[in-house]
């Protein structure tokens, strides 16, 4: 049976086996998340989510509507993150600012600070994080 189903696939014309190609990447596309070559892009103005709780985000989604690409994150309590983010993580360089009016600028990963230095709000440096390690002065 493989043999005639290779056998089968040489008997198509050129286009033809383009056509079952595309067909076939279509199939599997939906299955590939964030990371596919379909990007959603904002047109005009940024998505704007707002949760029951009160959280709001404003930025970039993927087509899944998870926080992807560059965006705001703004939760009721004061808490605030503007930077980067893949499949719904803080990732890559961003700001977190608090309510206590400290904050956090750095690299991000796994919406963790990973190389950030914090400063409380008159501007001194409270801790940095290095490679994910809290490092105090």
């Amino acid at each position: 049976m493989k043999n005639q189903l290779i056998i089968n696939l040489f008997l198509f014309t050129s286009s033809s086996k383009k056509l079952i190609f595309v067909f076939i990447l279509l199939l599997i596309l939906p299955f590939s998340g964030c990371k596919s070559v379909v990007k959603e892009t904002v047109v005009d103005e940024p998505v704007r989510i707002v949760s029951p709780n009160g959280d709001v985000y404003v930025g970039e989604t993927c087509w899944q509507g998870q926080r992807h690409g560059q965006g705001t994150f703004t939760s009721p309590n004061g808490y605030k993150y503007e930077g980067e983010w893949k499949d719904g993580e803080q990732v890559g360089q961003g700001t977190e600012i608090f309510p206590d009016g400290s904050k956090g600028i750095g690299e991000f990963r796994d919406s963790k600070p990973w190389n950030t230095t914090h400063w409380d709000k008159n501007g001194n440096i409270i801790y940095k994080v290095v490679n994910g390690k809290t490092i105090k002065p």
